[in-house]
């Protein structure tokens, strides 16, 4: 299926005042901790089928392939790269050029 494009709309409510916020995520990079989880794979799956470039990071490396895996093969293109939050100076290079966490 071809992903779609459409912005992700946050609403949220700041001193009485409602604010609408939109976001285009189909050039987005974006970071999602946790990521082989349930949680954590469907934050990703959602950012990858918007268009984003998705680092998911795990303490385990072969869980992130694999969740990687799984999540490319269902948004139809790589859009997921596994990554380690095993140690700081991983997660330090991880962060770089991030767009989303």
């Amino acid at each position: 299926a071809e992903p779609s494009h459409q912005p992700l709309i946050a609403t949220t409510r700041r001193r009485g005042a409602r604010c609408r916020k939109t976001l285009d995520l189909a050039a987005a990079r974006g970071l999602v901790l946790g990521g082989t989880g349930p949680v954590g794979r469907r934050a990703a799956r959602l950012l990858a089928r918007q268009g984003a470039s998705v680092r998911l990071a795990s303490r385990s490396m072969p869980k992130a392939q694999a969740a990687a895996e799984s999540i490319n093969k269902t948004v139809g293109r790589e859009a997921v790269t596994p990554c380690t939050s095993g140690d700081d100076a991983t997660m330090r290079a991880s962060l770089d050029g991030l767009d989303v966490v």
